[in-house]
């Protein structure tokens, strides 16, 4: 007489096997798939090398205006460098044209020129607020 044993046999052990191998490998991707997106928050280590980029063209800027609420800066090669909020980020194009993005998640930008002053106020989506003041180099030797 045979007797059936309650034990697992080779293929049903493979199996589960297979199958938690299986759960395993998928189990970063649902999670992933789950996971929240992160906060639309403005960065502050983004904005202070935003601040530190912007801050060496105008240092040696020949010359600044401000059109449409952008911020332009005349280099002395004569290229136009403008700071603009395009949708939610700050862009920066270079006589009309490119597109590089400097900050992102950002509500609002203001400009405004005082001589050679500029004061720069950013507002993040989440109602943060930075402000920022830079001084142009004074060229002596300019237009006589």
């Amino acid at each position: 007489m045979i007797q059936k044993s309650n034990g697992f046999t080779l293929f049903e052990t493979i199996f589960s096997l297979f199958l938690i191998s299986i759960v395993l490998f998928l189990f970063p991707f649902i999670l992933a798939y789950f996971k929240t997106a992160p906060a639309e928050k403005l960065q502050a280590k983004e904005v202070e090398l935003f601040f530190m980029q912007i801050s060496r063209e105008i240092y040696n800027a020949k010359e600044m205006l401000i059109e449409n609420k952008n911020l332009i800066v005349v280099l002395h090669n004569e290229d136009k460098v403008s700071y603009e909020q395009y949708n939610d980020l700050i862009r920066r194009r270079v006589n009309e044209r490119g597109h590089e993005v400097l900050l992102q998640n950002i509500k609002a930008v203001d400009y405004e020129l005082n001589h050679s002053l500029v004061v720069i106020r950013i507002e993040g989506k989440d109602g943060e607020r930075y402000e920022r003041k830079f001084a142009r180099r004074r060229d002596d030797h300019a237009e006589a």
